[in-house]
């Protein structure tokens, strides 16, 4: 008894039909998205200009306006909106694309296997009858449909192809959006990095220099000028706020900084021309009184000459203000450090390491136990380590070292001198052989590092040991006209002391000789240098002395500058630089100033 309510059942034929009719739709649906998604790409690609900033119209009207009104902060603002603007739409078209391309691939993915299954399952069956040439046809069908495949792959491929290579922009892919703080119109500068040690030694980046000693690489420097006649003379330019510390140098530009109760500047003057680039005032710290301004002001206020690592300039001030720049003059951190307890207040200068900034903030008496070493990150000011000092107020500077295999930072303080790990504060050694009120700083060479003990004795050091070291450890010392002030200034051979009275000492640095000295009658209270064979001391009424730097006494020039000279000079090719009591001069050979330069800063 047949049951007419059950469906008849589905033959396999049926079955395929139906398969084949889903696998029809399916190609049909594939092409279709291939096509509209393919019409996206392409229009997002020729859209892509409209959002490349480096392509867009808008953008560069907008900079042709800015050119010329530099000062229109409006016009500055908008150009940081719109940059902001055109890099989201750019990196918003870069994640579409990506995303078009791979559904792409997938359409044309099941395209091609629905195409290929729905053919096999619309082939006729074989019938019993004989078709001679079948075989042949079938082979025939099969190469055109690869080939089909084929030919599809490829010019997909190709069209991804061309999609990536036309997109052409300076953008690297996955660079994230830039800030408001990028640079205007353009695209955020990589991370600068730190100059190399050969840059370093060829500029004059610190008080006496690179390596802390008053050693010039560069030869080709004037024996003597003439400020009446412009002899040797390129140019000379105010220097609109006092101070006794020494002009530094980086490249085409030469720093000093100077200061009243009344302000603070940080200066910075073109080396070629003596035109003031910019000036930056740093304020006084909260806690400072003018009482205590005006009372630090009869020894000055701006002793502690700058510093740079070549990326950033710092200066600090006798009222313990702490502060960086950049080298086009912008701020980079401060810090108030407090006046310290000390009748000078601070003078010890800055020196630099790596990217890091050294401070040896010494004050008050050594039971006070707030005198500290600290060095400080360059880019934000903040401390890598910190390291108490027991001593009292003192004004040497640090000095950096590399001996028995270490960095190492030699110091000086209250009787001794001390010598820290640069890597992380910790002491490696000292030893008790120098007092009174400390003003020259350490320096190193031969191998050795030279202490000063103010009109008493030079020490001579070998930096190998560690821990507590005694009067026998000392290589040599010498106590013939030992300088008060002056820091000593040596190469690898020689020694040359300046006592304040100005007689002129020169000592093997080897074994502690005395060699000869000389009177230069004249009164210097700054530290004397070396280029090349040649020796430049400078006296506090004007007088410049130029001889040998030799093992016999030598006189290559002396003459007058006219002004008071405080400050030790600094050296950069084919140039000197001097500061006086209210002028820097550049001096070099072959120069012929007519007695101006130095521009206005903004």
């Amino acid at each position: 008894m047949n049951d007419s309510s059950q469906p008849p059942p589905r033959t396999p034929a049926a079955e395929g039909a139906s398969l084949a009719d889903t696998l029809r739709r399916l190609a049909r649906v594939a092409a279709v998205f291939c096509c509209l998604t393919g019409g996206i790409l392409l229009v997002q690609h020729y859209r892509a200009r409209e959002a490349d900033p480096f392509k867009s119209t808008e953008m560069a009207e907008l900079k042709r306006q800015l050119a010329a009104a530099p000062k229109d902060e409006a016009l500055k603002q908008r150009i940081r909106e719109l940059d902001l603007h055109l890099r989201q739409r750019y990196f918003a078209h870069l994640r579409r694309s990506q995303a078009g391309g791979w559904l792409l691939l997938i359409g044309l993915a099941a395209g091609v296997a629905s195409a290929r299954r729905f053919r096999k399952l619309r082939e006729q069956p074989h019938l019993p009858a004989f078709a001679e040439d079948q075989a042949e046809r079938h082979l025939a069908a099969q190469a055109r449909s690869r080939r089909a495949a084929g030919i599809m792959g490829v010019a997909t491929a190709a069209g991804l192809v061309a999609l990536a290579w036309g997109a052409d922009t300076s953008l690297p892919l996955g660079t994230a959006v830039a800030d408001g703080a990028a640079a205007v119109g353009e695209a955020q500068p990589a991370t600068p990095r730190l100059p190399d040690q050969a840059a370093f030694l060829a500029n004059w980046p610190r008080f006496l220099g690179p390596t802390g000693a008053a050693v010039s690489i560069h030869t080709n420097l004037p024996v003597r000028w003439d400020l009446e006649s412009g002899e040797n003379v390129l140019w000379k330019a105010p220097v609109p706020a006092p101070g006794f510390n020494s002009p530094i140098v980086w490249g085409d530009r030469v720093f000093l900084c100077g200061g009243n109760a009344e302000r603070r500047l940080v200066l910075c003057y073109d080396a070629g021309t003596g035109a003031l680039r910019w000036q930056k005032e740093v304020p006084a710290g909260p806690t400072v009184t003018q009482k205590q301004l005006k009372e630090l002001e009869e020894t000055g206020l701006s002793a502690s000459s700058m510093a740079t690592d070549g990326l950033r300039v710092y200066a600090v001030f006798a009222t313990g203000d702490l502060a960086a720049f950049d080298l086009d003059g912008r701020p980079v951190w401060s810090k108030a450090l407090g006046v310290p307890d000390d009748p000078y207040g601070h003078a010890s200068s800055l020196v630099t390491h790596e990217g890091r900034l050294l401070l040896q903030w010494d004050q008050g008496y050594e039971e006070d136990e707030v005198s500290k070493l600290s060095l400080l990150d360059g880019a934000t000011g903040e401390p890598v380590w910190e390291t108490p000092r027991a001593f009292g107020a003192s004004w040497t500077t640090p000095l950096i070292i590399n001996a028995a295999g270490a960095g190492q930072i030699v110091t000086l303080g209250a009787s001794h001198v001390v010598a820290y790990n640069l890597a992380d504060g910790a002491e490696r050694w000292r030893v008790d052989c120098v007092g009174g009120e400390l003003t020259p700083s350490p320096i190193f060479a031969g191998g050795l590092v030279l202490a000063t003990s103010p009109s008493d004795r030079v020490c001579a050091i070998r930096p190998d040991a560690t821990g507590e070291l005694s009067e026998d450890d000392l290589v040599w010392t010498e106590d013939e006209e030992v300088p008060d002030i002056a820091t000593p200034v040596a190469n690898e051979e020689l020694l040359f002391t300046l006592a304040t009275y100005g007689v002129l000492v020169c000592v093997d640095v080897k074994t502690g000789e005395k060699l000869w000295d000389h009177d230069l009658e004249m009164e210097c209270n700054a530290s004397p240098a070396i280029a090349g064979d040649r020796l430049y001391v400078f006296g506090t009424d004007g007088q410049v002395f130029v001889g040998r730097a030799a093992r016999e006494f030598g006189e290559l020039a002396k003459f007058e500058m006219g002004e008071p000279i405080h400050a030790s000079p600094a050296f950069a090719p084919g140039r000197v630089f001097v500061r006086g009591e209210s002028t820097l001069f550049a001096l070099g050979a072959g120069g012929k100033s007519d007695g101006s330069g130095g521009g206005v800063a903004e």
